[in-house]
């Protein structure tokens, strides 16, 4: 087998594996939306915020991660420019829907008088959504890492922009993670439907972020040299 060969076989296996990868992303969102818009008022705060707090992490930020992947099949003829702006979007979407969906249900709290942020759920949910404005803001940065190079490298823009959107995405989905067991979900499905849910939302999480790990060694590899 020649080396050409085996480059080319190499990367249908990464195009097949990211293929698995959006279906498996796409039946986990679809399955726990269907639930969602199954078993809750469409209107009430705990829909709004189940819907848009979990939509915001997956499939909306698992999604923006990906994206700058070699292997990205939906994106392969996009050049960088273009994945950049679909990045900034699908971020800005995800910001977006994790303030309404906690701002929604903050003010849902203020009407029953209940504590906030009491839980580990909502602690890791109310750290992220403060992350997620570090994240847009460094991600503007590096937009202009170019022109701001006299006075920050851009490694070390894209470098922090890449750790705080990890550390936003991992608790985010962690917070995610520990709400399936809320009556807002588990108390609609299964047992086992419970267990493959979060055991399907860990999968994607962690294929979500490979590349992004892959880009942040490298990247702090070449801080030191």
């Amino acid at each position: 087998m020649t080396e050409k060969s085996e480059v080319r076989i190499r990367q249908r296996f990464y195009w097949l594996s990211n293929t698995i990868f959006h279906q498996v992303l796409a039946v986990t969102c679809g399955f726990i939306f269907y639930i969602f818009f199954k078993s809750h008022d469409l209107t009430s705060a705990r829909f709004l915020h189940n819907f848009l707090a979990s939509g915001a992490y997956i499939p909306l930020m698992a999604e923006g991660f990906i994206l700058f992947t070699e292997s990205n099949v939906w994106s392969l003829e996009a050049n960088r420019s273009i994945k950049g702006w679909v990045h900034g979007a699908l971020l800005s979407i995800s910001v977006i829907c994790a303030s309404v969906g906690i701002i929604v249900e903050i003010i849902g709290k203020n009407k029953t008088s209940s504590p906030h942020f009491y839980t580990l759920h909502a602690k890791l949910g109310l750290a992220s959504w403060i992350m997620c404005f570090t994240l847009v803001l460094s991600g503007l940065l590096t937009v202009y890492a170019a022109k701001l190079r006299n006075y920050v490298k851009p490694l070390y823009i894209k470098l922090f922009h890449e750790i705080v959107g990890l550390a936003c995405f991992v608790t985010g989905v962690y917070s995610l993670y520990l709400g399936l067991p809320k009556w807002g979900f588990a108390m609609y499905v299964t047992a086992s439907e419970l267990t493959a849910t979060k055991t399907l939302v860990i999968i994607v999480a962690v294929w979500s972020i490979l590349g992004t790990c892959v880009s942040i060694f490298n990247n702090i590899k070449n801080v030191f040299t």
